[in-house]
């Protein structure tokens, strides 16, 4: 696992040294979404109003949201565009062909951008936070960043299994085309679960992340009771694990009936 997080990592950053621009990108992205959101959101009613429906300034929560949302998507768009990426690239036959269990090689892709991504919310999260609520908030500060991390993780699984079976499907980058935008709706990010239709609420609660950001939310609004939705993530993480294995094993072995490939 350790040599494939290596691999991953230096080809992720050796495109970020060549492009330099993603770390300026990665570094606003937080701040230039909640400027949106916030603009868009004030023509619509007063931040007194967010504050007494939600319990908390919309200042913080968006700026935590913007960053939970970056951390998230970008590992679900690691791994679902992978396979995509493999076969405009010509090296889904190295792919295949490779020893390295398919299931690990999924879940490393994501790691090193999502490194990259933790360091950078020091600059958008932290001062944020302990602006509006002091230093008495670091830690809590950075357990968010924290559940933001296992909030991608948590959803890595689910991506495999959605990425292996859309590749088997055909025209994958359709089916992930209308995924994405759900994901984004569905995880409760700046759309908190308590305030859900209930059928939305129904599908939020089959998405591993959208429990670790109902955790980040509950720091938020200074709650402590937030291990029952760290466990129920956790717990389907592991659940869909080995539907992704299955997926991916079927897509490899029809890689390998389809020809030019061989093992």
């Amino acid at each position: 696992m350790l040599g494939l997080i290596r691999a991953e990592a230096l080809l992720f950053y050796a495109e970020v040294l060549r492009r330099k621009s993603i770390l300026v990108t990665f570094s606003l992205f937080p701040y230039l979404l909640t400027l949106l959101i916030l603009l868009i959101g004030s023509s619509a009613g007063s931040f007194n109003a967010f504050e007494s429906k939600v319990g908390i300034s919309p200042v913080p929560f968006f700026i935590s949201s913007s960053f939970v949302l970056m951390v998230v998507l970008g590992v679900s768009d690691e791994i679902l565009w992978r396979p995509i990426y493999n076969e405009e690239m010509g090296t889904s036959p190295y792919v295949v062909s490779s020893p390295s269990n398919p299931i690990l090689r999924s879940l490393a892709i994501p790691i090193p951008r999502l490194s990259l991504t933790l360091v950078l919310g020091s600059t958008s999260v932290l001062p944020v936070l302990l602006y509006y609520f002091g230093s008495g908030f670091l830690l809590e500060s950075i357990s968010i960043m924290g559940l933001a991390a296992l909030s991608g993780l948590a959803l890595s699984s689910l991506a495999i299994a959605i990425s292996g079976l859309a590749t088997l499907w055909g025209e994958s980058w359709r089916i992930i085309q209308v995924i994405r935008p759900l994901l984004f709706i569905f995880l409760g990010v700046f759309y908190p679960k308590h305030v859900m239709p209930t059928f939305a609420r129904l599908i939020s609660s089959l998405i591993p992340s959208s429990h670790t950001i109902e955790a980040i939310q509950t720091v938020l609004l200074g709650g402590s009771n937030i291990l029952v939705p760290i466990g129920i993530g956790v717990a389907l993480f592991m659940f869909y694990l080995p539907i992704g294995q299955k997926s991916l094993s079927i897509w490899e072995r029809k890689k390998l009936r389809s020809g030019g490939i061989r093992t």
